[in-house]
C-alpha cells in the first residue's frame, strides 16, 4: 500500500485493508420457471465511478495545441470518442487541457490515452511542473491505457495539463496523439483521515505512490 494510507507513513508494514466485495447467486430449476424476475443489465450493476472526468475532445481549437490539427474522433474503445492530434512533426507539437479544482482533497491525476502504430512520445506537465517519465504511445494495434501521473492535495484554482512531443518510437509511423480524458481520481478515505501529505508541496516534489 502507499505510505500515505498507513498511520505510520510506512509501505512495508501491516495495514488494515479497505476492500470492495461483491457476490453472485445462481438459481437452477427444471421445467417451467416459477417467476419472471431477471437480474439488471451489467451496465446497471457497475460500481460508481470515482473519477472526475475532463473530456479531452472538448479542446480541439487552436488555442489548445501547437502545429497541426486536432479533431474529435470516434473510436470503438471509447463510448464518446477521443481527441486526435496530428502534428506535422516533433517541433512545436503540444496539447493543453485546462481544468479547475474547487476543493482541497487527496486525488490522483491520470490520463486515459490511445495507443497506435503512428503515435509519438510525449512528456506531461502540470502548471509547468514535469511529471513522471516520457509517455510512449506507440502500439502495433489500437488500444487504450491509463497513465498515472501524480498523487497530490491540489489547492483550489485553475490548472493546465500539457503534453509536449519529445519524439517517437523508432518503429512508429508518426508523432500523433490520442487522449480520451484527464481524470482526477479520489483516493481512499484513510488518505484523508491520516493527512500525511496535506501540506507537502507537489510542485517541488511531485510524487506518484506505487
Amino acid at each position: 500500500m502507499s505510505p500515505d494510507e498507513n498511520p505510520k507513513y510506512e509501505s512495508n508494514s501491516w495495514n488494515e485493508r479497505e476492500d470492495d466485495y461483491s457476490s453472485v447467486a445462481f438459481w437452477y430449476q427444471t421445467g417451467e420457471p416459477t417467476f419472471k424476475a431477471s437480474a439488471p443489465h451489467a451496465r446497471q450493476r457497475r460500481l460508481p465511478n470515482l473519477d472526475r472526468i475532463i473530456a479531452a475532445r472538448e479542446y480541439t481549437t487552436d488555442d489548445y495545441h501547437g502545429r497541426g490539427q486536432a479533431v474529435a474522433q470516434n473510436l470503438d474503445v471509447y463510448p464518446d470518442g477521443h481527441l486526435f492530434y496530428r502534428p506535422e512533426g516533433q517541433d512545436d507539437a503540444w496539447l493543453e487541457i485546462p481544468f479547475e479544482i474547487e476543493k482541497k482533497e487527496p486525488q490522483r491525476l491520470l490520463l486515459v490515452m490511445t495507443r497506435s502504430y503512428d503515435y509519438g512520445r510525449y512528456q506531461a506537465y502540470l502548471n509547468g511542473v514535469k511529471l513522471v517519465g516520457v509517455i510512449d504511445l506507440y502500439s502495433s494495434d489500437i488500444s487504450t491505457r491509463e497513465y498515472h501521473l501524480l498523487d497530490f492535495w491540489p489547492e483550489p484554482g485553475k490548472y493546465k495539463l500539457r503534453l509536449e512531443c519529445v519524439g517517437k518510437n523508432p518503429v512508429s509511423g508518426s508523432y500523433y496523439l490520442g487522449i480520451e480524458s484527464v481524470r482526477l481520481r479520489r483516493r481512499r478515505p484513510r488518505v484523508s483521515q491520516y493527512r500525511h501529505d496535506v501540506d507537502k508541496n507537489w510542485r517541488k516534489n511531485p510524487v506518484l505512490h506505487d
